[in-house]
């Protein structure tokens, strides 16, 4: 699991993951998903974070985070098929700490 920098609850940030390296060179990436959950601390709705539809750019899924509780580390679990058959999955730690 890959850790980002602290971010302000109220901060919204672009959390991405590049499947470059997991997946084949010339892979086309399509379905992508995002889901949040809580590493640590009490958030009765962490997917209330991510905002909208996680986004395909090139290989890499991006998905908005916004407001967020203070004191808690949340996981976001990447996942997208790609052309050649694979679904390759990658999670980002993001710990949320007011400023």
């Amino acid at each position: 699991m890959k850790w980002t920098d602290v971010r302000d609850p109220t901060e919204w940030v672009v959390a991405s993951v590049d499947f470059a390296p997991l997946i084949s060179p010339g892979d086309a990436l399509s379905v992508p998903t995002v889901s949040a959950s809580v590493l640590r601390g009490t958030d009765g709705s962490p997917s209330a974070v991510l905002v909208g539809a996680p986004q395909i750019i090139g290989t890499v899924v991006a998905q908005l985070m916004g407001d967020a509780v203070d004191g808690v580390d949340y996981k976001l679990r990447f996942q997208a098929h790609s052309s050649s058959g694979r679904r390759p999955v990658v999670t980002v730690a993001i710990p949320v700490r007011a400023a």
